[in-house]
């Protein structure tokens, strides 16, 4: 199972400490370039296999959907890519946590000033974000940001595993990896990091703007899961998307459903995982 940098479970660094700004001066970009490639060769070496089949939940779509659109050497190592979730626009989202797209800026300059790097969000987020989008919610799911961002679906939620999954999740992640998820909910476009000057982006792209990620480049074969009542892959940033896939090998919408039905609902087995699971069987001829 794969994991990025920066959560609870990725916290070394061979130079820096959590401590350290350098440590946390990155965006899902340098997950494109450096981590999908790590743990997709890192895989590949202890199994002896020479490709691989990609499941990703959420981010872990929107860093694949990258990786293999501007990395070939990587993509051709991906037998098949299962993303359930899947973004890359996000212009059309639903989530509260677009209401911090319009504060970017200020949000940045003042975690700067502070000298807070890491976004672990706070009782007084999680009562902005909730105040307007918690009345149905109980108090204990608006206790968790992660409800708050993604949406709650009490008939798929097993309440019993609740202190477990809030125990793990947020993870944690940048400061600047959430500015850039706000400028792609500004921008609409499946973007790289905008550095706030065309000085700075040309300094790292060699261009005034941020480069986009050209989706009509991947070749991996891909299956989508997706959500009718996704608040994070909004059904219509997932048609975009489809427009864009030149090997797409199969959508599935199901209905009612919602962002975290995908890792934790009740028939998520039935829905997506045993679908899925023959799917790489008859790929395999099992």
């Amino acid at each position: 199972m794969g994991n990025v940098r920066g959560n609870t479970y990725s916290r070394k660094h061979q130079h820096y400490s959590p401590d350290d700004d350098q440590f946390w001066a990155w965006s899902w970009d340098q997950m494109v370039s450096y981590d999908i490639p790590a743990m997709i060769h890192y895989v590949l070496n202890k199994t002896k296999q020479e490709s691989l089949f990609y499941v990703g939940h959420s981010q872990g779509t929107l860093i694949a959907f990258a990786a293999f659109s501007a990395n070939p050497e990587i993509a051709k190592r991906v037998k098949l890519f299962f993303a359930m979730g899947p973004v890359s626009t996000v212009g059309y989202i639903e989530s509260p946590i677009k209401l911090l797209a319009y504060l970017t800026p200020e949000i940045n300059d003042l975690f700067h000033i502070l000298g807070i790097r890491e976004f672990l969000p706070s009782d007084e987020l999680i009562k902005f974000l909730g105040s307007s989008f918690c009345e149905a919610f109980t108090r204990f799911i608006c206790a968790d940001v992660i409800f708050v961002i993604a949406g709650y679906d009490p008939k798929q939620l097993n309440q019993t595993r609740l202190p477990v999954y809030i125990a793990h999740a947020p993870a944690g992640t940048s400061v600047q990896n959430i500015v850039h998820f706000a400028q792609m909910v500004r921008s609409g476009h499946f973007q790289r990091f905008n550095y706030g000057c065309p000085e700075l982006n040309k300094e790292h792209y060699g261009q005034p703007t941020p480069p986009t990620y050209n989706l009509t480049k991947m070749q991996v074969p891909v299956y989508l899961y997706h959500a009718e009542n996704d608040w994070l892959a909004d059904p219509k940033d997932v048609q975009l998307l489809i427009k864009k896939l030149s090997n797409l090998k199969g959508s599935y919408k199901i209905p009612e459903w919602d962002h975290l039905d995908f890792i934790w609902g009740l028939n998520a087995a039935e829905q997506v995982y045993h679908p899925v699971i023959n799917i790489m069987k008859n790929f395999i001829g099992g």
